[in-house]
């Protein structure tokens, strides 16, 4: 999903998600990034350690450990980054994606990567200077496309990758 939002040094992420599966290597949950370290906002997964970026900080320099297999909240703010009750932070404050923030994948430099991530998403809020900016809920439209319903602008975001979302 093509959020349409390039996040900065200012926004943030709230997600509620549960894996589904294992997960026998690194996955994104969310992100965009200019390259694997630098001007970052995303999160990856793995069955048992979340790795947070933000800024200009590889992807596996703050890992949090965790079962990423039950529901969790995973938040990235203003250089916070947690995963339920567990916290980790980032120094650099101050930046600007020049790429969408994607869910489910990571859009490195405009690509999007193809790693895909299975898992119910039940909601995902996104902020700017601590505005509601996007509040996304799972839904079905009238023509039975599945994708997320934001409630703030009233748009409905679809699949922008391959393959398709299953209900339930």
């Amino acid at each position: 999903i093509d959020t349409g939002l390039k996040p900065s040094g200012n926004s943030g992420i709230v997600v509620d998600y549960q894996q589904v599966g294992t997960i026998e290597r690194q996955y994104p949950l969310f992100g965009a990034r200019q390259s694997s370290s630098n001007t970052a906002f995303g999160m990856w997964l793995s069955s048992d350690v979340t790795y947070p970026q933000y800024g200009n900080v590889s992807y596996n320099t703050k890992p949090i450990s965790i079962n990423n297999n039950t529901r969790l909240i995973y938040k990235l703010d203003k250089g916070i980054a947690s995963c339920g009750d567990k916290t980790v932070s980032f120094s650099q404050l101050s930046f600007n994606s020049s790429y969408n923030l994607v869910l489910f994948s990571m859009n490195t430099g405009g690509t999007v990567d193809t790693r895909r991530i299975s898992g119910k998403l039940y909601s995902c809020k996104i902020y700017d200077n601590d505005i509601l900016v996007r509040d996304f809920v799972p839904c079905k439209n009238p023509s039975g496309v599945i994708g997320l319903y934001d409630i703030v602008n009233g748009a409905f975001y679809q699949n922008a990758g391959t393959g398709e979302f299953v209900a339930g």
